[in-house]
């Protein structure tokens, strides 16, 4: 339960008799999200397999997603099945306080007109993120998100799979999943690309208490010609028993009028 989004899921795990297959496993998913740019309610239902894969966590879907979105001021229901493939690899010395280490992803999914779905789409999304120490006290920090969506009739792409930025894990300074391509009226309705980028500078000062400076920048768009949003912040860090817990003050500095955000993040690095 939150503010933006409430969830009720189930899953049903259990071990699999090949030798390469880890895990398969069925689950369902109703939400609801209320961001500044749209409000959604889905359900999906799929299945999906875990396996090793050279080194790498390889994980196969296939779900059907149903979706009733309002946009801007325009309402739509889609109904998608949605077969998907993913790869993820972290290398660390330490995944909660890493001082060596990077996280790289790559993500596929698409849906078919012919086969059940009220569109055509397909999407591809590599996101990663990379920390190096350097002295005996600081990190240098440096995340990166970019996707890229092909589309029959994007006005019925549910808002789930459009691309927005802001919020604590894309543009600090901005509030969540403001930012995108907006429509004639100035209303911010997604888009078909994303990149996003940060990097950071974090000193601790004490055993577990520290500060950082940062600056994010990118944007979703539907034309490269989009402008790029950026801010810049600083941060307090405490590496609490549960992770990095950070609490940062940002300022979108491509929009003067936009207020000092809080951002609280807590978890391990990667």
């Amino acid at each position: 339960l939150s503010q933006v989004t409430n969830t009720v899921s189930a899953d049903y795990v259990m071990p699999f008799w090949s030798e390469t297959i880890n895990t398969v496993g069925v689950n369902t998913e109703f939400k609801q999200q209320d961001t500044d740019t749209s409000e959604s309610e889905s359900f999906a239902v799929g299945g999906y397999y875990k396996r090793d894969r050279w080194g790498w966590d390889e994980t196969g879907s296939l779900k059907v997603l149903q979706e009733n979105f309002d946009i801007s001021d325009e309402s739509e229901s889609t109904l998608l099945l949605i077969p998907g493939m993913s790869w993820s690899r972290i290398w660390a010395d330490n995944t909660i306080y890493t001082k060596h280490g990077a996280r790289l992803s790559l993500s596929l999914s698409g849906a078919s007109e012919a086969v059940l779905s009220d569109i055509t789409f397909g999407q591809i999304v590599v996101r990663g993120k990379f920390i190096q120490s350097f002295g005996e006290n600081s990190r240098f920090i440096t995340r990166g998100s970019v996707g890229a969506t092909e589309v029959s009739d994007f006005d019925r792409l549910p808002s789930s799979l459009r691309f927005f930025t802001g919020g604590d894990n894309s543009i600090r300074g901005f509030d969540y999943q403001s930012l995108g391509p907006e429509n004639s009226d100035g209303d911010v309705v997604g888009g078909r690309y994303l990149a996003v980028g940060s990097v950071e500078l974090e000193h601790m000062f004490l055993k577990d208490w520290g500060g950082a400076v940062f600056s994010d920048f990118g944007n979703a768009f539907n034309s490269f010609s989009d402008p790029i949003e950026y801010s810049v912040g600083i941060g307090v860090r405490w590496r609490s028993p549960v992770g990095l817990i950070r609490v940062d003050l940002a300022k979108g500095l491509s929009d003067k009028d936009e207020p000092i955000a809080l951002h609280i993040v807590i978890g391990p690095d990667l």
